[in-house]
């Protein structure tokens, strides 16, 4: 089964405020962020729309089980 079409300028669209309902995103990084003070681990991605890119996107921490498994991956 070939992969859904990114959603066009999703990227600029969400970082102008726009509500964007489940748009497609490719996921070109995931980093673990760690910090002394956190008790849950946060992970920044690298997001793609096919057009423009996001480096400082932070996954919310109740899909940090996605990272685990696998079902979010490079």
């Amino acid at each position: 089964m070939p992969d859904p079409p990114l959603t066009p300028n999703a990227v600029v669209r969400l970082m102008s405020g726009e509500n964007l309902v489940a748009p497609v995103l490719q996921i070109l990084g995931i980093k673990a962020m760690t910090s002394g003070a956190q008790t849950q681990e946060r992970y920044r991605v690298l997001v793609s729309d096919g057009a423009c890119y996001h480096t400082f996107a932070m996954l919310a921490t109740q899909l940090n089980p996605m990272v685990a498994d696998g079902q979010l991956a490079t």
